[in-house]
């Protein structure tokens, strides 16, 4: 049985996996299957007729190179940390040693991978 809140249901056996590497047996009386494909499982979950709710958010970051952007400012003597909150909606981590990665609004647009362009013009103004 699977869980859905806290209520179970059965879903049917499955006896396969068909994946881009070939096909996967699967024992249902020992093996369990657990879905795990963030926004895309409620179609999977659908193949079976049940319901998932998951629902995607278009997320905005960039990533930029931390010596280039303390090259820019000689003489200020600055470092960059770990974490910054550079504001209420902005949020700035160091990968690495010269990444930095600046993410911030999300964005309910469906399955719609494509960056909204006002969206994103704005956010790359910040």
């Amino acid at each position: 049985p699977a869980t859905n809140g806290g209520s179970s249901f059965v879903v049917p056996n499955i006896t396969q996996l068909h994946t881009n590497r070939g096909v996967i047996d699967i024992d249902p009386e020992t093996t369990s299957v657990v879905i795990a494909a963030g926004a895309w499982t409620p179609h999977i979950m659908g193949l079976f007729g049940y319901y998932a709710p998951v629902y995607p958010l278009k997320g905005y970051s960039m990533s930029v190179s931390a010596q280039q952007a303390l090259q820019e400012k000689p003489n200020d003597n600055v470092s960059v940390p770990s974490r910054i909150v550079a504001d209420s909606y902005m949020y700035t981590s160091r990968l690495g040693e010269d990444e930095i990665r600046i993410t911030s609004i999300g964005e309910f647009a469906g399955w719609n991978t494509k960056p909204t362009p006002h969206v994103d013009r704005e956010f790359r103004r910040e």
